[in-house]
């Protein structure tokens, strides 16, 4: 790997990341500046509220992770803008991380393009319908049938051995401390483990997730069936100064309720993701 430029040697990492990252770089962080400069931190996050308080929804740009059979990279193009952008890590704040469960009645291949799943929950606790197909008659996920290991069918209607309910983790990131709309990657079930214990040793030293940068890389493994597929791994990294610590923390209050509503989308689920018993100790 080619030894990194600093950034104030570096004009290009001022303005935008690299359109196409090669193998084993780290996707670079633009400096977008954003703030308006005669005014306060104050009445700059005012003004965002009134300018976001007009949106219903935000869409949040996704970053895919690949599958078993691809090279293990990030797909930052929703990102970047720009057509072909990859990289092979990813530093960044991490400013909320959140559970969700998503349920779709047809198979991935019969959608015809809906979007929206038939039931969800936002916390892994409560489940939610849209369109009255609320598959827990209690209405909690305890227990419920999709969210039981061998209720997911394959296209085929083949039982695989999985759950039908997909079970992950939302986690919203800023590749600038001066970024108001994060990006989002959908944390999968084999990787969730990895998500929660990288939360655990950051609280375990009384820092907040957003209070310092956070380098995201993945791994491959195999699946009980030998089949392969991608394992997120978290690294804590350097970390924020008070400036950029004042910043960020308003971004995250300005955001909060976008984020927490923010739902899985059929999109975010992949057929090839699917987990079995032996794959996780626990959900």
């Amino acid at each position: 790997m080619s030894k990194k430029v600093p950034e104030k040697e570096n004009p290009k990492a001022q303005t935008t990341p690299d359109a196409e990252a090669p193998s084993g770089a780290v996707m670079e962080r633009p400096d977008t500046g954003g703030m308006i400069p005669f005014l306060s931190q104050a009445e700059n996050i005012q003004l965002l509220k009134e300018q976001l308080g007009r949106i219903t929804k935000i869409d949040f740009p996704r970053v895919n992770l690949p599958s078993g059979k691809s090279p293990g990279l990030f797909d930052t193009t929703p990102l970047t803008g720009q057509a072909n952008s990859f990289a092979e890590k990813l530093k960044v704040i991490i400013l909320y991380e959140g559970p969700r469960a998503a349920y779709f009645e047809k198979s991935f291949g019969e959608t015809g393009g809906k979007n929206f799943p038939d039931c969800y929950s936002n916390d892994r606790i409560h489940g939610q319908s849209e369109n009255g197909k609320l598959q827990s008659k209690t209405g909690l996920c305890k227990g419920c049938p999709q969210s039981a290991f061998g209720s997911a069918l394959d296209d085929k209607g083949n039982a695989t051995g999985g759950k039908a309910c997909r079970d992950s983790i939302f986690c919203f990131f800023l590749n600038s401390p001066t970024d108001i709309i994060p990006g989002l990657i959908r944390v999968p079930v084999k990787s969730l483990q990895s998500m929660e214990k990288y939360v655990i040793h950051v609280s375990a030293r009384r820092r907040e997730l957003w209070a310092q940068w956070t380098e995201i890389s993945m791994v491959k493994k195999q699946n009980q069936k030998q089949l392969d597929y991608y394992e997120l791994v978290f690294a804590q990294k350097e970390a924020l100064d008070n400036a950029d610590l004042r910043t960020v923390y308003d971004t995250y209050r300005l955001l909060l309720p976008q984020m927490e509503i923010e739902t899985v989308q059929v999109s975010d689920v992949e057929t090839h993701e699917s987990a079995y018993k032996g794959d996780v100790d626990r959900f």
